[in-house]
């Protein structure tokens, strides 16, 4: 993706939605677990 392409994207207002539940209890280590586990977020930086 471009800049511009990413900033196109940005103004155009175009969202995703996903539930996440923070359950009583839990540590910040299990949520980041959740995080990287979730097929709907790829990680894509580079270098």
């Amino acid at each position: 993706m471009t800049v511009r392409e990413m900033l196109e994207l940005l103004e155009s207002g175009k969202e995703a939605q996903f539930p996440l539940r923070f359950v009583e209890g839990m540590r910040l280590s299990d949520y980041l677990k959740q995080l990287r586990e979730a097929p709907y977020i790829r990680h894509t930086f580079a270098g």
